[in-house]
């Protein structure tokens, strides 16, 4: 649980607030641009929704870059080769 500086509990809904809508529909829903059915019900992102399709885009890309295979890259050495 966090908290703030006054050891109240921190609303995370002052932060993100508006960044990302989330609906459900006990049926499937006619205007969603991405939906799951979980446990008898429809959750979806009404496809009018810049702001919500904008940040689930968003959280693709993050997993994307965290599930890539990451290669390392080894220090390049340069050695004098002459007299």
């Amino acid at each position: 649980m966090t908290r703030d500086k006054a050891d109240q509990v921190f609303d995370w809904h002052q932060v993100t607030e508006g960044i990302m809508r989330i609906k459900s529909s006990p049926q499937p829903p006619d205007n969603a641009s991405v939906a799951v059915n979980y446990r008898n019900s429809w959750y979806y992102i009404d496809d009018s929704d810049l702001d919500s399709k904008t940040t689930f885009a968003l959280l693709g890309q993050v997993y994307q870059l965290q599930s890539g295979d990451a290669k390392t890259v080894a220090p390049v050495l340069t050695l004098p080769v002459g007299n």
